[in-house]
């Protein structure tokens, strides 16, 4: 038998392309990736993927069987760094299985012969003359359909295309971060978590104005890369921010502030 391994991963990046690294050759035991799942969402302002994998462990041999931890190498936003992750798995214990004893049982009698195999018939090839074709009574509606509406075969296929172009779309949508207008259209009602998830919108915007990832953004090098205009209304917005933020009250002119500021730095140049 076989034992599930399930591994979790969750953080505040792009899981889309993390893949396990792969599980090293060991005569006692073998690893098999089984399935995984990734998904996403804002979570209190902030964004949180998840990204699920299973694996299916099975055992080569009985006794005490003890895995390698599980090492994984990742950006850390608040150092500025990659560094390793490193898990140890518990030793686990294999029991050997019973051995059982069966019974075959025959029918026939002993010694007798099998029984002979007819032949299949197979007709002639012919050379001449005439055969006979399948009727097609029962194929003519079907014809004059197609041959009256050629179009509806493809306008079939155009739906069908089209529908898995929009499941393709939202499935993309769904592993991704938001972007800055996705993010201020679903603000938490909360004051404080309302105002912390104004911040994330104005540095998910900058993160798309400089095009880098938004864990990998440096704020300070963002700023100094926009004109002088823009850079000093992004600078007053964000002191307002952190003013509101001190004082825990989101006015509606400091969401205005925040949208137009969105609206700045995705549509200059």
């Amino acid at each position: 038998s076989s034992l599930k391994w399930r591994i979790d991963l969750t953080g505040d990046g792009d899981v889309g392309g993390f893949a396990l690294p792969t599980f090293p050759a060991d005569p006692a035991v073998q690893v098999y990736e089984a399935d995984h799942s990734l998904r996403g969402a804002v979570q209190d302002g902030s964004w949180v993927a998840v990204a699920t994998f299973d694996r299916a462990v099975v055992p080569g041999r009985a006794g005490r069987i003890a895995l390698p931890p599980l090492e994984l190498v990742v950006f850390s936003p608040s150092k500025g760094s990659f560094e390793t992750l490193r898990a140890e798995i518990q030793p686990f214990e294999v029991a050997a299985g019973r051995e059982s004893v069966g019974d075959l049982e025959s029918f026939a009698a002993p010694g007798a012969p099998s029984p002979p195999v007819a032949a299949p018939a197979i007709r002639p090839i012919y050379r001449w003359g005439r055969d006979h074709a399948a009727p097609v009574g029962t194929l003519l509606p079907f014809a004059l359909v197609v041959a009256a509406g050629p179009g509806v075969g493809i306008g079939l296929l155009s739906v069908v295309e089209r529908f898995r172009s929009w499941k393709e779309r939202r499935r993309v949508r769904a592993l991704r971060p938001p972007t800055a207008a996705e993010a201020l259209g679903r603000l938490p009602t909360e004051p404080e978590a309302r105002l912390a998830a104004l911040d994330a919108v104005i540095r998910l915007a900058l993160a798309a104005r400089v095009q880098v990832e938004v864990v990998a953004l440096d704020r300070a090098a963002a700023l100094a890369s926009l004109p002088d205009p823009l850079r000093e209304r992004v600078a007053e917005v964000s002191r307002l921010l952190d003013r509101a933020r001190f004082a825990g009250d989101p006015s509606d002119d400091l969401l205005a502030d925040v949208r137009a500021v969105v609206a700045l730095l995705e549509g200059s140049s």
